[in-house]
């Protein structure tokens, strides 16, 4: 309940000129503050936007469209809709049980009712929301055939996970651009320097949707302390002008 460390790295990426900052969900399928409470005294108290990650894995309906309504009512205007990441990688498994009403396609179309005045048992909203829809996109697997469903419901934002192999990037967004996906929404690209071979390690093998190619493990091999550092923000970098090319 010590909201001190999120506030202050909240300030920090402001200071640096961030323009948003993803508050997570329940990630890795661990429990944290409700990322709406989060999200909404980030932007009153340090003016910083925030991206609202929320997954149908904990939600029924009701409970979507209440937290929903809560967020876009203390000024949160940003969502990023998730199916969240399976139980088993985290320690509630045994004692928790999988909602999932509707997946992340399911969400967004429910947003896009709400900004359009109903809920979903055909209620109407006196006062719409007009939330921006995000979704996530993962170069390593999402084709045309399941980017588009989100886009046809509203989506206009697509982030992806984060990228190393840029050359395979390139290769799965090439015919996303041809047909027009990056025309309907905007595409972030997911971009983070390594610390050490043992976080790329941690990524490579833990997290869902990331996958570290072959030269950039040889690049961080071996190196500790500053060396790695600079290794790792040399590797960002290389990235960044590459996604761009």
């Amino acid at each position: 309940v010590d909201l001190s460390a999120a506030i202050d790295g909240a300030r920090k990426l402001k200071a640096f000129g961030i323009d948003g900052a993803n508050v997570t969900d329940n990630p890795m399928a661990r429990l944290r503050m409700s990322a709406i409470a989060v999200a909404a005294l980030i932007q009153r108290e340090v003016g910083l936007d925030a991206v609202v990650q929320m997954t149908t894995r904990d939600r029924n309906v009701m409970a979507l469209q209440s937290d929903l309504l809560a967020a876009w009512a203390l000024g949160v205007g940003t969502v990023l809709v998730l199916s969240g990441d399976p139980l088993k990688v985290g320690p509630y498994e045994s004692i928790a049980t999988r909602v999932g009403d509707v997946d992340s396609v399911g969400l967004a179309r429910l947003i896009a009712q709400m900004n359009a005045g109903q809920l979903a048992a055909g209620e109407t909203l006196l006062t719409p929301t007009g939330f921006l829809i995000a979704s996530a996109a993962n170069p390593l697997v999402d084709t045309l055939e399941k980017l588009k469903p989100k886009l046809d419901v509203g989506v206009r934002c697509l982030q992806t996970n984060i990228v190393y192999d840029v050359e395979r990037f390139a290769e799965w967004f090439a015919p996303m651009v041809e047909a027009g996906v990056a025309e309907r929404a905007a595409m972030l690209v997911g971009v983070t320097p390594p610390r050490s071979s043992r976080m790329l390690q941690y990524m490579h093998d833990r997290i869902p949707g990331i996958e570290v190619d072959d030269a950039t493990f040889a690049r961080m091999r071996g190196l500790e302390g500053s060396e790695a550092e600079a290794a790792g923000i040399e590797i960002a970098v290389e990235v960044i002008r590459g996604v761009r090319a």
